[in-house]
């Protein structure tokens, strides 16, 4: 006899081993034998199998009970009634030629968000059809957003190797200096980004970015910024040459509505710096007796297609740093709101202005970390280049 209250709790024990079967293969399987085990007796099931699209057949991947192979053409007139309605029951008036080893009517369940996976049901007397139709649609939509939140996942952890490959691997090796950078996305993929690029045996390009957003959107707009400008240095052009090219390509994407800020700067083994910034957050140079900000040369990335970006000049001195971050660093909020901070950040930098970038990086993160609660709201990036004292 049907007890609906023992079943539903059968039904949600299911539900909890779907969540906790992270891979795709083990979550189908895992509901193939929980069915026929756990909700055979309720739902009159006698067997299942599920089946994989290959090639243009439906392949047997799993059974349960094991022993059954067998390949359906995708083509096949049972098939068509599982994918057009999702589940499908085919009584003992209309036999399914699906599965003709089994005797009597079955069930079947199209998954996935491209319908690329069909699971089979031997059904024992007794069965009910509204019953079977209410669990197997309940089912199938769980399994579903499942399956879809598992690729996304996947998609979201491809996109951020992808994103970190284009980070440099290391430091720029320029006579008389010593660097360190580190980035910290909000979500999986983030929206800023920094490099550094070879121009000549004494001198190097660096550069530091955010796109406004986070996520996806931000991540495929930096992409195009940074191949950008890896073609535009590998061009030999002009600072203010590569910057408009950049905007003109920002402002033409499909992600037009946004905007990205960029810092480019040419540093030479002599301590002199050539510069643009579109709109960034103005860079320090920290002196021992005071500190420049590198204020804008022209608007940010993206908005209007024809801007034009002049050209700034700066000299660090031995022992000077130049700082280089995004306002997620800065903007990390305290429980009370309370931002970290401009003068927090000077702070930190004046001290430890006679330290490693490496070290000095560290305690400016770690401090930024501590002063907020939780993980990071907004991409954090931040880039120390030291001049050498001697050099």
């Amino acid at each position: 006899m049907f007890e609906a209250k023992r079943f539903y709790r059968k039904l949600e024990t299911l539900f909890h081993a779907i969540d906790a079967a992270s891979a795709e293969d083990r979550l189908l399987r895992t509901v193939l034998h929980d069915v026929v085990v756990v909700l055979g007796d309720e739902l009159r099931i006698s067997r299942g199998a599920l089946f994989y699209l290959n090639a243009g057949q439906y392949q047997t991947w799993e059974a349960a009970p094991e022993g059954y192979d067998r390949q359906i053409p995708a083509a096949h007139p049972g098939l068509g009634l599982i994918l057009r309605h999702g589940v499908f029951i085919f009584d003992a008036r209309e036999p399914t030629e699906l599965a003709p080893e089994w005797a009597g009517p079955a069930l079947g369940i199209a998954l996935g968000p491209d319908m690329s996976y069909i699971m089979l049901f031997g059904l024992k007397d007794g069965w009910q059809r509204e019953q079977l139709e209410f669990a197997f649609n309940t089912l199938r939509n769980y399994i579903n957003q499942r399956l879809a939140s598992e690729r996304l996942h996947h998609d979201l952890l491809e996109a951020r190797a992808v994103q970190t490959s284009l980070l440099p691997k290391t430091s720029p090796d320029l006579r008389g200096f010593a660097s360190a950078a580190r980035s910290i996305p909000a979500e999986v993929v983030g929206g800023d980004f920094y490099d550094w690029l070879r121009l000549s045996p004494d001198s190097i390009m660096l550069a530091i970015g955010d796109a406004s957003g986070h996520g996806i959107p931000a991540a495929l707009q930096v992409r195009d910024v940074v191949t950008g400008l890896r073609m535009g240095v590998g061009m030999e052009f002009r600072l203010t040459n590569i910057a408009a090219r950049l905007n003109q390509v920002v402002n033409a994407s499909d992600l037009s509505s946004r905007f990205v800020s960029l810092f480019l700067g040419e540093l030479g083994s002599n301590g002199d710096l050539l510069y643009v910034n579109a709109g960034h957050v103005p860079p320090l140079v920290v002196r021992r007796r005071g500190v420049e900000a590198l204020a804008s040369t022209g608007m940010v990335l993206g908005p209007t297609r024809d801007t034009h970006y002049a050209r700034g000049y700066a000299r660090l001195c031995p022992g000077d740093l130049l700082v280089l971050y995004t306002d997620g660093v800065t903007e990390r909020a305290a429980p009370d709101d309370l931002q970290f901070g401009d003068e927090k950040l000077l702070r930190i930098l004046r001290k430890g202005r006679q330290e490693h970038p490496e070290k000095l990086l560290d305690e400016v993160l770690a401090a930024a970390e501590e002063h907020g609660t939780g993980s990071w709201k907004d991409d954090a990036t931040l880039m120390i280049v030291k001049r050498l004292p001697g050099s």
